[in-house]
């Protein structure tokens, strides 16, 4: 190879290096029962939209529900994770505290809804 070759190379290895984004830390995970409240939530909303669909057309896709939902909802939680692990280091606390707080959020309302299961569902 030519000294002009190696050169150009080099040059386009040091652009590309150059446009990487800056690598956020890694040490925040998604806590597991955000995980699984979203995996609840795609399963919801698959189901209903398989059963409007069967509805609607009279076409029978149960079997393609399980495995749909849990493809998407994997999906959904990679991405939640990558945007996460996008945060600079220095803010890991922050996002820490406000990861625990959903959590916190969704186990009260999963009490509540224990609590008042015989009344209708409603938002406070």
């Amino acid at each position: 190879m030519s000294l002009k070759r190696i050169s150009v190379f080099i040059l386009i290895l040091l652009v590309l290096a150059a446009c990487t984004p800056v690598q956020g830390s890694q040490a925040v995970q998604l806590p597991e029962a955000i995980s699984l409240a979203i995996g609840i939530g795609v399963l919801t909303l698959i189901t209903f939209g398989l059963k409007y669909i069967f509805e609607l057309t009279g076409l029978d896709l149960r079997g393609y529900g399980t495995a749909l939902a849990v493809t998407i909802s994997a999906f959904v939680v990679a991405q939640l994770q990558g945007w996460i692990d996008a945060v600079p280091a220095q803010y890991d606390p922050v996002l820490t505290t406000v990861l625990q707080i959903i959590v916190v959020i969704l186990g009260s309302l999963g009490v509540l809804k224990l609590i008042h299961k015989d009344q209708p569902a409603r938002l406070i």
